[in-house]
């Protein structure tokens, strides 16, 4: 699957964490049991006309005598009816090493916008200050993407109910304003999530994962054994007592992404092993840092926005084509 698609569709993702973010205008009764507490904010969540969200994504690591920095900020503003929504992505990557020494920096400017009964997503990248668009119209009738629109406008709260015994208190992060909830995503969860994701898939979408999984089977590895590398990923949530908002979210996926590393290696090293016996060389990893932060605002507030001339303008890519940021191809 090629990265603008990842992008297209990692909206999905976003909006889905954003239901975990709701805000209201009076006192609440907050509910104390936590996966109860998950669903109020998601529903509430659902039912709001608009918000705005900001986000990072911080990694550092080194692996194979290569040192390598990334940090993605992205800001979203969202209007339910009709569906407006608008995403843009500042990118920089470092790295330092024998392999590559470079800095880089590009950014991504995203609408998805409903209009009369079908959905066109524009999509903008700027690479060293030049801006290519591209839009794709989505037939709404197209049962594909029906599911994925369907999960955009109710906030991934369908979900939520599948995942309530991931849900536990977190004492020792909550203070005299705020409950702090935790969520916990097992390696069986996530197995999950990857059946409920092919439920979204098309043929194509979901021969590639199949392609995936006999490639990874060829290495003596599966989604499975991934899965149980990274272990239980664990996403924190603050609760505002007073307003039953969710003001952040937050992920440490710096031991997880350790985890897969060294899985990896471990299989690249003994492979090297079987071919140069006890001379081989032997990779190592050290993650340093991986990190993922939500903060939510501007709930039925959001800030109007238009679309730039410069989308409007863009040639119209069908989305059947590979080249489009929905298409696929069996190739790819």
């Amino acid at each position: 699957m090629k990265m603008k698609k990842i992008v297209a569709t990692g909206l999905v993702g976003v909006l889905s964490a954003s239901a975990l973010a709701s805000c209201g205008t009076n006192s609440v009764s907050l509910p104390s049991d936590p996966a109860k507490l998950a669903n109020y904010a998601s529903e509430k969540q659902a039912a709001l006309d608009s918000y705005e969200a900001k986000g990072t994504l911080s990694f550092a690591g080194e692996a194979v005598g290569q040192k390598a920095n990334m940090d993605i900020t992205y800001n979203m503003i969202y209007f339910k009816d009709p569906m407006q929504l608008k995403l843009t992505m500042d990118i920089n990557a470092a790295a330092d090493g024998a392999m590559v020494n470079e800095d880089k920096k590009m950014s991504a400017e995203m609408y998805f916008m409903q209009e009369d009964s079908n959905y066109v997503m524009y999509a903008g990248m700027n690479m060293d200050g030049e801006t290519q668009w591209q839009k794709t119209t989505i037939d709404s009738k197209d049962e594909e993407y029906k599911k994925m629109f369907d999960m955009l406008k109710n906030g991934g709260t369908d979900m939520m109910k599948d995942y309530s015994d991931c849900f536990v208190k977190n004492d020792e992060k909550s203070t005299d304003s705020e409950v702090a909830i935790d969520m916990n995503i097992t390696p069986e969860k996530m197995n999950q999530m990857l059946e409920q994701s092919k439920e979204m898939m098309d043929d194509n979408s979901k021969k590639m994962v199949e392609n995936a999984e006999s490639t990874l089977t060829g290495y003596g590895m599966s989604l499975d054994s991934i899965f149980k590398s990274m272990g239980t990923i664990t996403a924190t949530m603050t609760v505002d007592k007073e307003t039953g908002c969710y003001k952040k979210i937050s992920m440490d996926l710096q031991k997880p992404v350790q985890g897969l590393a060294d899985m990896i290696l471990e299989m690249a090293n003994t492979m090297m092993a079987a071919q140069g016996g006890d001379d081989a060389e032997k990779y190592t990893a050290t993650i340093s840092k991986c990190a993922v932060d939500f903060e939510y605002s501007n709930y039925n507030n959001a800030t109007k926005f238009e679309l730039p001339q410069e989308a409007k303008d863009a040639e119209e890519v069908s989305a059947n084509d590979p080249t489009s940021v929905f298409g696929t191809s069996e190739n790819e």
